[in-house]
C-alpha cells in the first residue's frame, strides 16, 4: 500500500530532524523541551503506532516507533539530567 509508505517517509524525515536534539543533549547532558510535551508526543506516537500497526501499516508503524523511542530519550534526558543537574 502506498499510503504506508509515504507516511513512513514523512515519520522518517521528521526522525531525522529530532536526531540531532538527542545528540545534543547526551554530549550536554541537557534535557531539551519540557517534559510536558515529550511526554505527550511519546504517549501519542505510541498510540499511532499501535493503531497503524493495526492496520498493518508496518512501515508506518515501525518508523513511528523509532520516533517514540527518539522523544523518550528527550524525556528521559529532561528528567534525568533535571535531577542530577
Amino acid at each position: 500500500m502506498i499510503q504506508d509508505h509515504l507516511m513512513a517517509a514523512a515519520n522518517l524525515i521528521m526522525s531525522y530532524a529530532l536526531l540531532p536534539q538527542v545528540i545534543w543533549g547526551f554530549r550536554h547532558r541537557d534535557g531539551g523541551g519540557p517534559v510536558l510535551t515529550a511526554g505527550l508526543t511519546t504517549f501519542g506516537l505510541l498510540i499511532m503506532a499501535t493503531c497503524m500497526f493495526s492496520l498493518e501499516a508496518y512501515w508506518t508503524a515501525g518508523v513511528c516507533s523509532i520516533t517514540m523511542m527518539l522523544w523518550s530519550c528527550i524525556l528521559w534526558q529532561r528528567l534525568y539530567y533535571k535531577k542530577v543537574g
